[in-house]
C-alpha cells in the first residue's frame, strides 16, 4: 500500500513529460528490462519495510528476554542451569508495544517533508542517478537495524528505521520518474499497476518467509535475510543506472524532460518559494550597498514577491474538495497501514495464540512444562477448576508462574519471561509453548497477508471500473465504511478472521483506486505539484502518530488489543465515512467532477485563484481573446 505515497507523489511529472514530445525509442527488450529490474526494487523495498510486523510476536519475546543472568532450577530435585531475565526483577516492565510503534513512526516522520523536495532533486540530478542513492540509505538503515534487533538495543533500531524511511519513499518517487520516461505513450498505466503489484506481493512474501526464517533459526537471523534483499535492491538500482546511461546516450538532457515542461507551468516550486524571504533580504541589502544595480534588483524582488503571492494564492485554491479528499486519506490509510503493523499480534490475541482461562494451572506451576528437563514419569499438566484438561485449541499453553532458583544458601521466585530463540526455553523447559507459539504466528502471518495479497490482484481490475463508472466521491465513502464494519467485526466477534480481512483487502483495493486519481480532479493542472506533495504530508503525519496511538490504547487496555484497538480503528473509520459524505456533498455543489466519468463534471471547479480561474473557464465560442492581458 505504502507504493502509492512514491508513485503519486510524481503523478504531475508524469503528466508533464506526457505533454514533452517523446525522446528517441528505446527498444522494447530494454523497456522489459527497465519493468523487470524496478518491479523486483519495489518487491524488494516492500519486503524489507513491512518485516516488524510479520515478526511482532518475535520481536516482543525477544527483546523482552534481555541480558540473561544464570541461576539455578531445581525441577523434581534435578538442578539445572536456566537464564532467566534480570532486568524485570528490579526495573518496572519495559513498554515494548510503544518502542514497536515507532518503529514505523520514525520511518514517516522525515516523509512529512521530503515530498516537498525529493522530486526537485530528482529533477535536477536525475532519477537513475539518485536512486541508488536512495537505495543506499535504505540498505545502510536495514543493516543497522538488524544490528539493533542483535544487541537487542531500541536506540540503534530507532535510527536504522529512520534512515531507511529517508531513502524509501523517495526511492519509490525515482523509480517512478523513470518508469514515467520509459513507458510515456505506451504501457504507461500497466507498468504503474505491475509495480503496485509487485511492492504489495513483497509484503505478502516477507509475511510468509520471515516467520519461518524466525522459528527455524532466529529472529535477527529473519532480520539478516532483509539486509540481503535490501541489497539485491541496491544491486538492481545500480543495474538500472547503467541501463539508463547505456540508452540516455546522445540524449544527456532526457532526465530533465519533466523538468523543462513543468518550467513552462504557472506554478512555482514549494522549495523556491522556502526561499523567498531570505532572497528578499538579500536584495534590501543589495540596494543599499549597491545603486547601481537598483533597478533590476527591485524588478527581481518585485517578481519573487509575486511568486509568494501566487504561492499563498495556490493555498487558498486547493478548494474544499482537495482537502476533504486529503483528510479522507489521512484517517483511511490510517486504519489500513497501522493496523498492518500490528495485525499480527492482533490475530495471536483474537483466533490463533489466545490467553488460557485464568482457572487452567499448572500442577506445579514453578516448574518446566514439556521438554528434556521433564522427565517421562514426572509430567506438568494442566488442568481446569473441573479437573478437566486445559487449554483447549489455539489456547496458549500455561507456562510456569515463576522459577524455583538457588544461589549458595539463597533461594528466589523469579518471573517467567520465555524467549523461544533459546535453546532452553524452545527444547528443554517450554517446548509446547514454544512450538505451538511457532506455529500461530505463522499462521496469522498468512492470514494478514490477505488484505496485501488482494490489492495486488485486485488494484488495476479496480482502476479500470472506476474509469469506467465515475462515483469516486461514493467510492471514497463506501471504502471506509467498508472497514467500519471490518473493525467492529473484529472488536466483538470471536469468529474467523478470513472474511473481516477479505473485506479489508477490497476496501484498500478500492480506496487506493480512487484517491489518488482523484486529486487531479480536484485541482487544477497547474497545482497538481503541490496538491500530492501536500497529501502525501497529510499522510505520513497520521502515518506518525497512528501507531503511538495505538500503543498507548495497548497499554491503557491492560496489555490487550481487543475491543478497544479494534474499536479505536472502526471509529477511525466512521470519520472517514463521514468526511466522505461531506466530500459527495462538496462534489456536487462544484459541478460534480468526482462523480462524472471523465472527471469534467458540468462546471469549472468553484474555488480558484483569480488568474487561473479565468484560464479554466470554458470560453463561449466568438469571444476574442485579449492577448495583452
Amino acid at each position: 500500500i505504502s507504493i502509492n505515497i512514491g508513485i503519486n507523489n510524481s503523478i504531475n511529472s508524469i503528466n508533464n513529460i506526457n505533454d514533452v514530445q517523446p525522446s528517441e525509442e528505446r527498444g522494447d527488450g530494454a523497456r522489459w528490462a527497465v519493468l523487470i529490474v524496478l518491479c523486483v526494487t519495489f518487491a524488494a523495498n516492500a519486503y524489507s519495510y513491512d518485516i516488524p510486523s510479520a515478526l511482532h510476536q518475535q520481536f516482543k519475546d525477544y527483546m523482552e528476554a534481555s541480558d540473561s543472568h544464570h541461576s539455578l532450577l531445581v525441577h523434581h530435585d534435578i538442578p539445572v542451569t536456566i537464564t532467566t531475565t534480570a532486568n524485570d526483577m528490579s526495573a518496572a516492565p519495559h513498554n515494548f508495544e510503544f518502542d514497536f510503534s515507532l518503529l514505523y513512526t520514525l520511518y514517516s516522520v522525515p516523509n512529512v517533508i521530503l515530498p516537498f523536495f525529493g522530486g526537485r532533486v530528482i529533477d535536477q540530478v536525475g532519477p537513475s542517478n539518485c536512486l541508488p542513492f536512495f537505495a543506499s540509505f535504505c540498505c545502510l538503515g536495514q543493516f543497522v537495524f538488524t544490528l539493533g534487533i542483535a544487541q537487542k538495543a531500541w536506540t540503534v533500531m530507532f535510527v536504522g528505521r529512520f534512515l531507511y524511511g529517508v531513502g524509501g519513499e523517495c526511492l519509490y518517487v525515482a523509480a517512478s520518474s523513470i518508469l514515467s520516461t520509459w513507458f510515456r505513450g505506451k504501457e504507461l498505466a500497466f507498468s504503474f499497476a505491475l509495480t503496485m503489484a509487485m511492492a504489495r506481493m513483497g509484503s505478502v512474501i516477507n509475511n510468509w518467509i520471515s516467520p519461518i526464517v524466525a522459528t527455524q533459526h532466529s529472529t535477527p537471523a529473519a532480520l539478516w535475510v532483509g539486509s540481503f534483499v535490501s541489497g539485491i535492491m541496491l544491486t538492481m538500482t545500480v543495474l538500472m543506472y547503467f541501463i539508463d546511461r547505456t540508452y540516455a546516450k546522445g540524449q544527456p538532457q532526457h532526465h530533465r524532460l519533466s523538468m523543462e515542461a513543468s518550467a513552462t507551468d504557472n506554478s512555482a516550486e514549494l522549495p523556491a518559494q522556502l526561499q523567498q524571504p531570505l532572497l528578499s533580504d538579500a536584495m534590501h541589502e543589495a540596494d543599499e550597498e549597491d545603486t547601481t544595480s537598483l533597478q533590476p534588483q527591485r524588478q527581481q524582488q518585485q517578481q519573487q514577491q509575486q511568486r509568494m503571492d501566487e504561492e499563498q494564492a495556490t493555498t487558498r485554491g486547493l478548494g474544499k474538495l482537495f482537502w476533504l479528499l486529503s483528510f479522507s486519506c489521512l484517517v483511511v490509510y490510517g486504519c489500513i497501514l497501522p493496523f498492518n503493523s500490528f495485525a499480527s499480534g492482533i490475530l495471536l490475541e483474537r483466533n490463533y495464540f489466545k490467553s488460557p482461562p485464568d482457572d487452567c494451572t499448572l500442577a506445579f506451576p514453578d516448574q518446566c512444562t514439556v521438554g528434556t528437563l521433564v522427565p517421562q514419569s514426572a509430567s506438568n499438566p494442566a488442568t481446569d477448576s473441573n479437573g478437566d484438561t486445559c487449554p483447549a485449541t489455539n489456547f496458549a499453553p500455561v507456562l510456569p508462574t515463576s522459577v524455583n532458583g538457588t544461589d549458595g544458601s539463597n533461594q528466589s521466585s523469579q518471573p517467567i519471561k520465555v524467549d523461544c530463540d533459546s535453546k532452553f526455553w524452545s527444547q528443554d523447559c517450554t517446548k509446547d509453548y514454544c512450538d505451538a507459539l511457532k506455529d500461530a504466528t505463522v499462521t496469522a502471518d498468512r492470514v494478514m497477508s490477505l488484505p496485501y495479497l488482494i490489492s495486488a490482484v485486485m488494484s488495476p481490475f479496480m482502476g479500470i471500473v472506476v474509469d469506467r463508472i465515475g462515483m469516486r466521491a461514493i467510492l471514497t465513502t463506501l471504502a471506509p465504511a467498508v472497514l467500519a464494519v471490518v473493525h467492529a467485526t473484529l472488536a466483538v466477534s470471536q469468529g474467523s478472521a478470513f472474511w473481516p480481512l477479505l473485506g479489508q483487502g477490497i476496501a484498500c483495493s478500492l480506496f487506493a483506486s480512487v484517491i489518488w486519481p482523484s486529486v487531479p480532479l480536484a485541482v487544477t493542472k497547474s497545482l497538481e505539484g503541490t496538491a500530492f506533495g501536500i497529501m502525501n504530508s497529510i499522510q505520513n503525519i497520521g502515518l506518525a502518530l497512528f501507531p503511538p496511538t495505538v500503543a498507548w490504547i495497548h497499554e491503557r487496555s491492560q496489555g490487550r488489543y481487543l475491543p478497544n484497538v479494534e474499536l479505536f480503528f472502526a471509529f477511525v473509520a466512521l470519520g472517514g465515512t463521514v468526511i466522505g459524505v461531506a466530500m459527495c456533498w462538496e462534489d456536487q455543489r462544484t459541478g460534480g467532477r468526482l462523480h462524472s466519468i471523465d472527471g469534467n463534471g458540468t462546471k469549472p471547479p468553484a474555488v480558484l485563484p483569480s488568474s487561473q480561474q479565468e484560464d479554466q473557464q470554458p470560453r463561449q465560442q466568438g469571444d476574442q481573446v485579449d492577448e495583452e492581458a
